[in-house]
């Protein structure tokens, strides 16, 4: 009896914890108000703003390019090492999304930005598996883009920005050679762009590199921006002609020991495999795998 009675206490005692559990206070959803709608789509707002911040920091030329000073002396990571880590960063934005935001409870303007931060991670899924189907060295790619940069986005308003201004050039070596080792690879899959394209690239890479300090002759246009840039802190006062004189002088250093030589190889191998490429412009889909790559 004692056994039985000890029974019938613990399933009634079961019984009301059960009915407690499910009373109104913890069985209902949480209310949506205007107030918690507006609570929820800030809270959105708020980590989207914080996770762009973090992209940004990602890319030293992007922050440059939106009149930023961070890593001012830095350029972006160009290895396809660097794409997967990107990529891999924004699976984890946007799960973290999912599990902190509640999508039902933002407001269309919300949801919207919900929707498309889903949707940029859903692009890079798409295009990870033809990263080397692009051309690198097509009109508008890094041989030239980087020159082009520094002369136009990177501001130089102290004797830092130029120290910065300096450095850069000096990492332009390593960002062509990661591309170079990207091309490589994109020639190992049988992925080039057509010969014209070589021909052109060829061309680009004699014309950054023509004119002092790299031959004789007039100032190339990266080094007419960098003497430029130097002589106006001197003429505002910001260095000495002393100084003026040290960072002309490593400007042409940068240039002439570590660009050109990266620039060289680029040239080299540009003359090498375009025996390689299609004589015929032909369209991605003639690429592997390009119909997809097109798609």
């Amino acid at each position: 009896m004692r056994v039985m009675f000890g029974r019938t206490l613990a399933s009634g005692a079961a019984l009301l914890s059960l009915l407690a559990g499910c009373g109104p206070a913890e069985d209902a959803a949480p209310k949506v108000t205007p107030e918690t709608i507006a609570a929820e789509s800030q809270k959105l707002t708020d980590y989207l703003n914080a996770e762009y911040e973090e992209e940004l920091q990602m890319s030293p030329e992007e922050l440059t390019s939106q009149g930023r000073k961070e890593q001012y002396g830095a350029l972006d990571d160009r290895s396809e090492a660097a794409a997967e880590a990107d990529l891999a960063w924004r699976r984890t934005s946007v799960a973290d999304m999912k599990s902190q935001i509640a999508y039902d409870m933002l407001n269309e303007d919300a949801r919207t930005s919900y929707d498309v931060w889903e949707l940029e991670l859903a692009r890079a899924e798409r295009s990870a598996p033809f990263r080397r189907h692009r051309y690198i060295f097509a009109r508008g790619g890094a041989h030239t883009g980087l020159p082009n940069f520094l002369i136009n986005f990177h501001r130089v308003d102290e004797k830092a920005d130029m120290e910065a201004y300096i450095a850069r050039v000096g990492l332009i070596d390593n960002a062509l050679d990661q591309l170079l080792e990207r091309a490589r690879l994109s020639g190992a899959d049988g992925i080039r762009q057509p010969g014209f394209a070589y021909e052109q690239a060829i061309g680009e890479v004699k014309r950054v590199t023509t004119g002092a300090p790299f031959t004789p002759g007039a100032d190339s246009a990266l080094f007419a921006d960098a003497k430029g840039k130097i002589k106006a802190l001197q003429d505002g006062g910001k260095i000495t002609a002393e100084e003026a004189k040290g960072m002309t002088a490593a400007a042409s250093a940068a240039m002439t020991t570590e660009m050109k030589p990266a620039y060289d190889r680029l040239g080299a191998w540009l003359a090498e495999d375009r025996a390689n490429a299609s004589p015929a412009a032909q369209g991605v889909s003639a690429l592997p795998d390009g119909t997809n790559y097109y798609s």
